[in-house]
């Protein structure tokens, strides 16, 4: 009985997969036109002091502290 695939076949196979798929990521990155570096509009900002003191109705936390028990 014969071997379907030598191991040096699959060698040579797992090479030329890694290579084909290196060529189709690095093809694909190339060609991609992506819209990724779009400026952001200057009109939008937040003021955290605004936030700070426009916040109405937050929940109130209790603390009991127990530090000081003999």
């Amino acid at each position: 009985m014969r071997q379907i695939c030598t191991p040096q076949d699959l060698k040579v196979l797992a090479a030329a997969s890694a290579a084909a798929l290196i060529v189709a990521c690095v093809g694909g990155w190339v060609i991609s036109e992506t819209q990724a570096r779009i400026a952001i509009p200057a009109t939008v900002q937040i003021d955290p002091f605004t936030m700070m003191t426009g916040a109405k109705q937050l929940p109130t936390e209790h603390v009991a502290d127990y530090s000081f028990v003999f």
